[in-house]
């Protein structure tokens, strides 16, 4: 919310500027302070635009590998990008809710959606299927994320058809919650897709076919994928 009220106090400068009697020279001098300066803020983040498109791209491109009309449950565990990309200065996380571009994309339900769990806006969640209140029991996910994903199933008859996780790493992997939702994924998912060059891993609820192979070949241990 910070860095949104700091607009104000420079649009108001801006609008107020435009109205002062100045002439052409303190004109001239003022645009070209302007175009300058915001050349120099642009061509200082250039560097992490690109870095941060790149990693997007490998985002969005697990929506080929998702069906479509199928719910998906988005966990963030931490911000930032990967151990190659990691940017600990962004103020701002651009995957937070970038599961929601491939929602719409796929015709998902995303059971992970801040707008409807926040009830701020017009699309909210059913009383009786939050998933807020049913998976995350009531709490915000955080980082790493607390949820509870076969207790959906067990309350509402509703599954989780894919679970994407996104940012693991040794660090947050070895909280009890996130222990907890990789034994979870390993006993009743596959995992079907691992982006080559971000900390994304997609996984799929296990038919009733993969659920008899499972029980004879143990499914690999979800948790951090290192890239070589």
């Amino acid at each position: 919310m910070q860095d949104r009220t700091i607009l104000f106090p420079l649009l108001t400068f801006a609008l107020w500027l435009v109205v002062q009697p100045v002439g052409k020279i303190s004109a001239f001098i003022l645009t070209a302070a302007a175009v300058v300066l915001s050349t120099m803020l642009v061509a200082f983040d250039v560097k992490r635009y690109v870095q941060l498109t790149a990693a997007l791209k490998e985002f969005y491109a697990t929506s080929s590998h998702i069906e479509q009309q199928a719910t998906i449950l988005p966990l963030e565990f931490g911000k930032g990008l990967d151990e190659q990309r990691r940017d600990l200065n962004l103020k701002y996380d651009p995957f937070i809710h970038a599961a929601g571009l491939i929602s719409i994309e796929r015709s998902l339900v995303d059971l992970n959606d801040y707008e409807a769990e926040s009830r701020n806006f017009p699309l909210v969640y059913k009383a009786a299927l939050d998933p807020s209140e049913i998976i995350g029991e009531g709490h915000e996910y955080a980082f790493p994320p607390v949820a509870h994903i076969g207790q959906y199933y067990r309350t509402t008859g509703r599954t989780v058809d894919y679970v994407l996780l996104w940012g693991v790493d040794e660090e947050n992997s070895r909280a009890h919650a996130a222990q907890d939702i990789f034994q979870e994924l390993a006993a009743n998912y596959l995992l079907i897709y691992s982006a080559p060059h971000s900390p994304l891993q997609l996984y799929r609820r296990r038919q009733k076919a993969d659920q008899v192979e499972a029980a004879i070949v143990p499914g690999p241990m979800a948790g951090p994928r290192h890239n070589r």
